[in-house]
């Protein structure tokens, strides 16, 4: 129905560009915001990476069990700052899991508390079998309903809508990712979407075929992309995110080209008297 320009402010004040866009103005968005996670925040997650100093430690781990065929099981690892290490293993005797988890939370010193399995494809057992021998990770469902109803569709969307925050190059301490190049691509194809109450919402990841999905864009399971947004949850589960990278990590970057995506998500950036 029509609303009331009470409410039309409050969500015009609330909503992101697109969301204005594509639920306020009845228009379809165009250009590189379009993407859940665009191309050039992931340009710049990498180019972080390559910044930070070596051998940090991780704090987080997520994980995602294979359901079988092609997919592989997934571990990433990441401190504070981003990304450590990922692990992907094909995992026909998914008893491997386990002891491969234990041992990287025993190496790195990783609290159960700060560890998320994905409860699809055999997790669940995977967390049952890891609480028997003293370790009570987290298990997500990805189809469960949000913690924030209000913002999110359902968990997977609030798990990659965390991400987005903690990805977007103008928040206050963007992850870096480590240059995997599956990684980049399974990202990079994920189109941003809202649902009619202005929610973040996503494709199914796979469905009845009558529609799209998200192994339809990609071919099979977005197995790195879940183990990160599952390592995210677990590291937002900590203390407050610590400060971001100084800008002259940026050096190689194009500032220009900054500007222009600065601009077109309608937010500003302190660019005057730096040395690039």
């Amino acid at each position: 129905g029509l609303l009331g320009l009470q409410e039309y402010e409050s969500r015009h004040a609330q909503w992101d560009q697109v969301q204005r866009t594509m639920r306020l103005e009845g228009r379809f968005y165009e250009g590189d915001q379009a993407m859940l996670l665009p191309s050039y925040w992931l340009d710049l997650a990498q180019q972080r990476h390559a910044a930070l100093a070596a051998g940090r430690k991780p704090t987080a781990m997520g994980i995602d069990v294979a359901a079988g065929g092609r997919d592989k099981s997934v571990w990433v690892l990441m401190d504070r700052e981003g990304m450590t290490e990922m692990i992907g293993r094909d995992t026909p005797d998914t008893m491997e899991i386990p002891g491969l988890t234990i041992r990287l939370m025993r190496e790195h010193g990783i609290q159960p508390r700060r560890v998320a399995v994905d409860a699809g494809g055999g997790g669940k057992q995977i967390a049952d079998r890891l609480a028997e021998q003293g370790h009570r990770v987290q298990v997500i469902h990805f189809g469960a309903a949000a913690e924030d109803k209000l913002q999110y569709r359902n968990m997977r969307c609030q798990m990659y809508g965390q991400l987005r925050q903690r990805l977007d190059p103008t928040g206050q301490a963007p992850l870096a990712l480590l240059p995997d190049n599956e990684l980049r691509w399974e990202l990079s194809m994920l189109p941003l979407k809202y649902d009619s109450e202005g929610r973040l919402s996503m494709l199914p990841k796979r469905g009845d075929g009558t529609g799209d999905t998200i192994e339809g864009l990609l071919g099979r399971s977005p197995d790195r992309s879940d183990a990160l947004a599952l390592a995210v949850h677990a590291d937002l589960q900590s203390k407050p995110i610590g400060k971001p990278l100084p800008i002259e990590a940026y050096a190689s970057l194009d500032l220009e080209k900054y500007k222009q995506y600065a601009e077109r998500a309608a937010i500003s950036t302190a660019t005057e008297g730096l040395a690039w």
